[in-house]
C-alpha cells in the first residue's frame, strides 16, 4: 500500500481510562485514533465557577483538516466518576460552523481533577485518524484584585491561549500586553467595587471560558472601613478644620488594606472636602494602604456630621464610619489652610503659608496678618500680608536642609483695636525616611 499512514506511536505513551495522560501545559496537541475503538484520555485540575471549551480537529495524514478521515467525538468527567457514558459530551462529530471541529462547552461545578475523552464516532481507529485537540481554558489570575479606576497589571493563568485571545472584565475590555498558551499578561479594565466575571474568548474559534467573581474589584463584600482620625477642635464657620479626616480599608480579616476603593464622604449639614476640590459630597479611592484622607471646610455654624461609606452604589446598606465637627461663627476668625505639614529630612523648599481672616463665615478683605517663626529655622518671605477679597493672606516660608520642627504663628488684629489679636500656628514636621 504504497504512500499509506503509518502508524507511529502518540507522543503521549500508552493511556487509558483510569490513567489519563496529562493535558500538555499548553493544553494543545495533537493524537491518533489508531487501532479499532481506541480513546485517548486526558486529565487536568480544574476549579469551580468555571466553564471551558474543548475543541478537536480531524486531520488526515499529512496534517490537513479532513472530512473524510475521523469523526471526533468529546467526553468529559470528573475523574473520580466510573467508566459509564460521559455526563458531558458532544451529540455528534463537527457540531460547530468552524471546518471539520468538534467542540464541547462544559461548566465547571466543582474544584477537582477532571477526564476528557476524545473518540471516533463510528468507534473505528486507523493510522490516518489524526485529530488536532486544544483545551481552552481560564483557571486563576493574579492579584486577584484590582483598583475600580483599573491599569493594574494582571497574569491569567490557564490552557490554550492565543494571540488573538480577547478578555473582558465585568462589561468592560481588558487591554491584553503579551500572551503566551499557558497565561495572558494584561491590564485591568475599570469597574464599579465588587466581585467581576473575567470572560476569555477566541473570536476565531468560537471558543469561551468564564472565569465567576474571579476578580474583586475595589471593595468586597466582606471588607470594612475604619475611622483612623476625625477629631477636630472648635472650627471657625468658612474655615479649615485643623486636623484631616481619616479613614482605611480592610480586607475581610480586618488586617489587610485595600486600595483603589471607593468611599463616599458626605455630611449633614453639609462641608467642604478638599479631596473634591471643596465639594460638599465626595468620592474618592482608597490608596496603597488603604487610606482615604481629606482636609473639610465648616460652611455653616453648629454640629456636622461627617460620614465615610463604603462602596454605596456597590452594597445595601453600605458599611460606614462617621465623626463629628463643631463650627462656630464670631466677628471676627482666623483659619489656617493646611496647618501641618510632613517635609521629607534635609529638604530645600518653598512651603506657601495661607490663612484666612473671616467674620461670621465670611472672608474679610484688607486685613493685616502677622507671620513670625516661633520654633526652628527658616525664611518668611514676608512677616505681614494683606488679605485678598477671599480673606486670604498668603507668605512663603523657606526652609534650607530641613532638620528639626519649624513652627509659625499667624495672628491678626482688628481694625482701631490694638493690642488683641487671634494668632494660630502652622507646624511642618520632618518626616525621616530610612532603608
Amino acid at each position: 500500500m504504497t504512500g499509506s499512514a503509518v502508524d507511529t506511536p502518540d507522543w503521549f505513551g500508552p493511556q487509558n481510562f483510569s490513567n489519563p495522560a496529562p493535558v500538555p501545559g499548553n493544553g494543545d496537541w495533537t493524537g491518533t485514533l489508531s487501532g479499532y475503538g481506541n480513546v485517548d484520555y486526558f486529565r487536568f485540575s480544574g476549579q469551580a465557577g468555571r466553564s471551558m471549551t474543548v475543541e478537536v480537529t480531524a486531520l488526515d495524514a499529512l496534517g490537513a483538516p479532513s472530512e473524510t478521515k475521523a469523526l471526533p467525538v468529546i467526553g468529559m468527567w470528573s475523574l473520580a466518576n466510573p467508566d459509564t457514558p460521559a455526563p458531558q459530551a458532544t451529540p455528534g462529530a463537527f457540531n460547530t460552523s468552524i471546518f471539520r471541529m468538534s467542540r464541547l462547552n462544559v461548566n465547571l461545578l466543582s474544584s477537582t481533577d477532571f477526564r476528557i475523552g476524545v473518540a471516533d464516532y463510528r468507534g473505528d481507529g486507523r493510522p490516518d485518524f489524526r485529530y488536532h485537540a486544544r483545551v481552552f481554558y481560564g483557571d486563576s489570575v493574579i492579584p486577584a484584585r484590582a483598583s475600580v479606576r483599573g491599569g493594574n497589571a494582571l497574569i491569567v493563568r490557564g490552557f490554550g491561549f492565543g494571540s488573538n485571545t480577547q478578555v473582558t472584565m465585568g462589561a468592560s475590555p481588558a487591554t491584553v500586553m503579551s500572551t503566551a498558551a499557558g497565561r495572558l499578561f494584561m491590564t485591568a479594565a475599570g469597574n464599579p467595587d465588587g466581585p467581576r466575571d473575567i470572560t476569555l474568548t477566541d473570536p476565531a474559534t468560537g471558543a469561551t471560558s468564564v472565569m465567576t467573581g474571579a476578580i474583586n474589584y475595589g471593595a468586597g463584600p466582606n471588607d470594612s472601613i475604619k475611622l483612623l482620625a476625625g477629631g477636630n477642635p472648635s472650627t471657625p464657620q468658612g474655615g479649615e478644620a485643623q486636623n484631616p479626616i481619616r479613614v482605611q480599608v480592610l480586607d475581610a480579616n480586618g488586617v489587610t488594606p485595600v486600595s483603589g476603593a471607593t468611599v463616599v464622604l458626605s455630611a449633614i449639614p453639609a462641608v467642604g472636602f478638599s479631596a473634591c476640590g471643596n465639594a460638599m459630597t465626595c468620592t474618592v479611592l482608597s490608596d496603597e494602604s488603604g487610606e482615604v484622607s481629606t482636609r473639610v471646610t465648616a460652611l455653616s455654624a453648629g454640629t456636622m456630621t461627617i460620614t465615610a461609606q463604603l462602596a454605596p452604589a456597590s452594597y445595601s446598606p453600605a458599611k460606614q464610619v462617621q465623626t463629628t465637627l463643631l463650627a462656630t461663627g464670631s466677628s471676627l476668625d482666623l483659619s489656617l489652610s493646611s496647618p501641618s505639614v510632613w517635609i521629607a529630612q534635609g529638604a530645600t523648599l518653598d512651603v506657601a503659608l495661607s490663612a484666612k481672616v473671616l467674620a461670621s463665615g465670611v472672608g474679610i478683605a484688607g486685613r493685616a496678618v502677622n507671620y513670625s517663626i516661633t520654633q526652628g529655622t527658616g525664611t518668611l518671605s514676608g512677616v505681614s500680608a494683606t488679605t485678598n477679597a477671599s480673606g486670604i493672606a498668603i507668605t512663603t516660608l523657606h526652609l534650607s536642609a530641613m532638620a528639626a520642627e519649624v513652627d509659625v504663628s499667624a495672628c491678626v488684629s482688628p481694625q482701631n483695636s490694638a493690642g488683641f489679636f487671634i494668632s494660630l500656628q502652622f507646624r511642618h514636621h520632618r518626616c525621616d525616611w530610612s532603608l
